[in-house]
């Protein structure tokens, strides 16, 4: 995972000219046929300071999204993606499908 994290940041920086050394609104995923997995998982995670947590049906599966508006850098990114993995297989959920930044929405 960390390789992976570490070649997203340089694409991001050196290719697309995106500076991530700031806050910057950070998606989280979660799928499984089991909706009842997620909606466990979202309660769990609600205590959190997620500025989003939503259940979601597509394309013949259910989803968990998490938004986190905050600052990542590599090391941190690595250990919130591990923690969710662990997350994941402890409560049986069957993907944990990574991550995507982009800008926070200021509306």
């Amino acid at each position: 995972m960390r390789r992976k994290i570490e070649q997203f940041f340089y694409e991001l920086e050196n290719e697309n000219d995106m500076t991530l050394n700031r806050v910057l609104s950070w998606g989280f995923f979660f799928s499984d046929d089991n909706v009842n997995l997620l909606k466990k998982a979202k309660k769990l995670l609600a205590s959190n300071d997620f500025s989003k947590i939503e259940v979601f049906y597509d394309n013949g599966t259910y989803h968990l999204c998490l938004e986190e508006i905050t600052k990542h850098d590599i090391e941190s990114l690595c250990q919130r993606c591990n923690n969710f993995k662990k997350f994941a297989k402890e409560l049986k959920i069957e993907h944990f499908n990574g991550f995507d930044v982009e800008e926070p929405c200021l509306g």
